[in-house]
């Protein structure tokens, strides 16, 4: 049986405060909640300006040690419920895919029910929902909170069943998202990971445009990271004025295994699906590695047998 998404959602908001209540109950020896929030930050802080990978485990860990082992009950202090649901908004920033929105949403209905919840509160959840690509239940949590400012959710043009979306396209008036199919396997190309919010993205993007050799020899793709901060308006201005570098937005993390940090922008090198080169940042040594790669692709490219489809010679 199809259970209705609504009811669905019901549902698991509340099994969810049920379980945010076992969660919740105080303990005398529990760090005070700002404590606990401002320890939280201070790692949160260390670990992202850190250059490691794991950055989202170790978020992850954190977050497990300030808040996973404090129990308070659903008369804990709104203090203790707000701190638990600003750390959650943090974690979901790092690890969007791992469906914190349902706890987050029942730690809202906690503080509505004491009439304590804060337009940005009620906003965090829409943010999950939007970053765990749950468009429908983001629609579902706006509509229930009418009087906050949250961004428009798109529509959803869905794919066949049968196929594994792993992006989205954008309309041009940034109203819909087109799930789309990237087939990573059999790539030969660039990929760009990459935000018209970030400086260094668009020099790059610049540099691509100017560079005569990097045009027309080389497949190149423009991917934006997972976020609820869709920015869509933004995004789809940067298509209209950048058609050849149309940005697709990621789907879920997951999908792109070789992605170990979101960070703008990095560079992706495929031959046939194998991941050549990998270059983080824009920089001098950077636009260097990537001039002498697109050189040596376009000289693969016209060393290709037209015959075969076959490079006569491979490149290192």
């Amino acid at each position: 049986m199809k259970c209705d998404a609504s009811i669905y959602w019901r549902l698991k908001i509340g099994r969810a405060l049920f379980v945010a209540s076992l969660l919740l109950i105080s303990d005398a020896c529990a760090a005070p909640p700002d404590a606990a929030l401002a320890a939280f930050k201070r790692d949160v802080q260390a670990i992202v300006s850190s250059d490691g990978e794991g950055r989202a485990d170790r978020i992850r860990r954190s977050y497990t040690l300030h808040f996973g082992a404090e129990s308070v009950d659903t008369q804990a202090s709104t203090e203790s419920v707000k701190a638990r649901l600003h750390a959650l908004a943090t974690v979901s920033l790092h690890a969007p895919d791992d469906g914190w929105a349902t706890q987050a949403a029942a730690l809202v209905v906690m503080l509505s029910e004491r009439q304590a919840a804060h337009q940005k509160e009620a906003g965090y959840v829409h943010r999950m929902l939007l970053a765990e690509r749950n468009f429908d239940a983001a629609l579902q949590w706006a509509a229930r909170f009418p009087d906050v400012a949250m961004p428009p959710t798109p529509q959803v043009e869905r794919m066949m069943e049968a196929l594994q979306p792993n992006a989205y396209a954008i309309s041009a008036d940034a109203s819909k998202l087109l799930e789309v199919q990237l087939d990573m396997d059999s790539f030969t190309g660039l990929l760009i990971l990459g935000h018209p919010a970030c400086g260094f993205s668009r020099d790059a993007a610049g540099w691509l445009r100017s560079n005569t050799s990097a045009k027309g020899a080389v497949a190149v793709r423009w991917l934006t990271p997972v976020d609820g901060n869709l920015q869509l308006p933004l995004l789809a201005h940067w298509n209209a004025e950048n058609p050849a570098q149309a940005l697709l937005i990621a789907r879920h993390e997951r999908q792109w295994p070789f992605v170990k940090l979101w960070d703008t922008p990095q560079f992706f090198m495929f031959s046939r699906g194998r991941l050549q080169l990998h270059l983080n940042g824009w920089n001098e040594p950077n636009q260097r590695a990537l001039m002498k790669w697109l050189d040596n692709q376009g000289d693969a490219l016209r060393r290709t047998d037209p015959r075969t489809g076959e490079i006569k010679k491979i490149i290192e």
